[in-house]
Parts: structure tokens; C-alpha cells; sequence
């Protein structure tokens, strides 16, 4: 009978100590650097992510323009107590491509990173150079996620990597990317982006299935490893033939149509996510042990106290 009783002990001990390490569901969200971000919820965050930061081609930061610079200090001061990141690059950024391209200028810009993350009480660094296209650059953000995993992991800080399974995921390997504690797929703009593009849904819950088998065929097989990318906005169409369409925040697209119900998606040729699919890849994402989700980007919600806030809702399927 003791016997008995030790082995429950501890598997019961066993059982509360998996519980206790085991990390919360994370809900992390982009502040642009030309956005007043001071309307955001930020209780409803537990990761945020100041973008963008950008590189001198000799390795160190380019500095703030004073509206960069205002909407910095009001993501410190509003996000504190939150893990918080600097994004480097973004979508169209060049001052990576140019600065990666010696061994001096990515030693010199890692340690420009890591100071600056110490000056400013931030957590880390989430790496987000899209649109790699060669096997030259390749290399380079290889070589750059290898000295800023070395150098802000000796200061206790985070690497992040942000990709897309298009627009050139080809050119990002398993390899490169383990250098990041973890990785973020960014499932949007898949539809509307471009002027061949096909009418669609930029973002559907295929497109989700599509990110996560793309990155674990090449390697990347760690579901807890991975967030997941949500859409904060929409497209809309000039005809159902499709091409380029204009990029339209969640706020107007709910202003437009104020009567859509929360499972509508398209209308009138503008696609979007509404609450009911936003919840549905939140519930996913945390049923099938993936790290959390993200968003790009926070300020294009509604306020997170209407019922149609798409914040609300990813609060809801993250509590279930």
C-alpha cells in the first residue's frame, strides 16, 4: 500500500510540475512605426512587436525620424510588462539586403541590436527579411541570424524569425531558421497582392494548413516552435476577375458594412477575416500545440470592447 501511494505521489507530482512549465498561449501583435498606437489593448497581448527597424549599410541602426521616434516612446511606455521585440526589415526593406552583405557590417548591426534591446528594456529581436529571391542573400540572412542568435542569446534575449511560405520561402532554410527561438508564418496577402493575382480570399484556414506543411517539409517540424499569422485587414477588388487590389485596415471594412454577422468574409469585392474565422484559426493554432498566433496589425482592429473586435475574438479561443 505505500508503494501504491509513493507512485501516485508522484505521478501526481509529475502531472503539476508538466502543468507549471507548461508556456502560455501567446497572443503577440504589430505596432507600426507610422501608427499612433496609443488606443491599443495591450492587456489582451502577451508579446508585442515595434516595426520597423532599419540598417545603415556599415552596421549600425538608422536612426528615428521624430514621428518614429514619438511612436516608440509610446510603445514603451503602454507595453511595458509585455515581452517586447524590435522587427528589423519589413516588406520591401532594402537596408537589410545592403548591410548583410559583409561579415563587419552583421557583427556591428547584432551588437547594435543587443544594445539597443538593454537600452530600452526589450526582450528581443524578431527578424523579419522578406522576400529573399537568391541564393547570394540567402546566405547572408543566414549568416546574420547566426551572429544575432550568438550574440543576443548570451544576453538572455530572443530571436524571432518571421516568414511567408510564398514570395520566396524557397530561399529560407530549416537551417537559418532554428537559429530563432521561434518562428512566425505570416499566412496573409496570398490573394490581392499582386497584379496576376486571382479573386480571394488572401488569407483562408487552407492557406494556414498550406504555411505549416510548407515550413515542416523543409525541416521546420516543431509545432510549438511555430505562430501563426492573422490578418488585421482585407482587399478590395475592382472586378471578381481578380489582380492588384487595395489594402483595406478591418476598422473600414466593419464602418463599410456595419451589418455583416461574424461569420462573413467577402463582401461587395472587398475579402477579409472576420471574427468567426479569426477564432477558428486561434482554436486551431492552440488544439494542435502551435505557440500562439500573431497579428499584423493591432491598430486596424475595432475597439477590443465591441463585439466585432477581432482582438475579442482571439481572446475568446485562447481562454477555451
Amino acid at each position: 500500500m505505500k508503494i501504491t501511494h509513493t507512485i501516485l505521489f508522484l505521478l501526481l507530482l509529475s502531472c503539476t510540475k508538466t502543468t507549471a512549465q507548461k508556456e502560455p498561449f501567446m497572443v503577440g501583435g504589430y505596432v507600426p512605426s507610422w501608427k499612433d498606437g496609443a488606443t491599443i489593448d495591450y492587456s489582451k497581448l502577451t508579446h508585442v512587436f515595434f516595426s520597423f527597424v532599419k540598417a545603415n549599410p556599415d552596421g549600425s541602426i538608422l536612426a528615428f525620424t521624430p514621428e518614429e521616434q514619438a511612436s516608440f516612446n509610446t510603445f514603451k511606455t503602454r507595453s511595458a510588462g509585455k515581452t517586447r521585440f524590435i522587427s528589423l526589415g519589413g516588406g520591401g526593406d532594402q537596408t537589410l539586403p545592403a548591410m548583410a552583405a559583409t561579415a563587419a557590417a552583421r557583427d556591428k548591426f547584432a551588437a547594435a541590436c543587443v544594445q539597443f534591446c538593454i537600452d530600452n528594456d526589450l526582450q528581443g529581436v524578431d527578424m523579419d527579411w522578406e522576400q529573399i529571391r537568391d541564393d547570394a542573400n540567402a546566405t547572408n540572412f543566414e549568416a546574420l541570424m547566426k551572429v544575432l542568435s550568438e550574440l543576443l542569446h548570451a544576453r538572455q534575449l530572443l530571436l524571432v524569425a518571421t516568414v511567408a511560405h510564398g514570395w520566396g520561402g524557397e530561399y529560407y532554410s530549416a537551417h537559418a531558421l532554428k537559429y530563432a527561438d521561434w518562428i512566425q508564418l505570416m499566412v496573409y496577402d496570398q490573394a490581392g497582392s499582386w497584379a496576376a493575382s486571382p479573386y480571394g480570399n488572401h488569407a483562408t484556414f487552407q492557406h494556414v494548413l498550406d504555411a505549416v506543411d510548407f515550413w515542416k517539409r523543409k525541416g521546420y517540424t516543431k509545432s510549438s516552435q511555430m505562430v501563426i499569422g492573422l490578418p488585421f485587414y482585407g482587399y478590395k477588388f475592382k472586378s471578381d476577375a481578380g489582380g492588384l487590389a487595395d489594402q483595406v485596415p478591418y476598422n473600414e471594412i466593419v464602418n463599410w458594412f456595419p451589418f455583416l454577422g461574424p461569420d462573413a468574409n467577402e463582401h461587395n469585392l472587398v475579402v477579409f477575416n472576420g471574427p468567426a474565422l479569426i477564432k477558428e484559426k486561434t482554436s486551431y493554432a492552440k488544439r494542435k500545440g502551435f505557440k500562439g498566433v500573431m497579428i499584423w496589425e493591432v491598430t486596424q482592429d475595432v475597439p477590443a470592447d465591441q463585439p466585432k473586435s477581432l482582438l475579442k475574438a482571439i481572446e475568446e479561443a485562447a481562454k477555451e
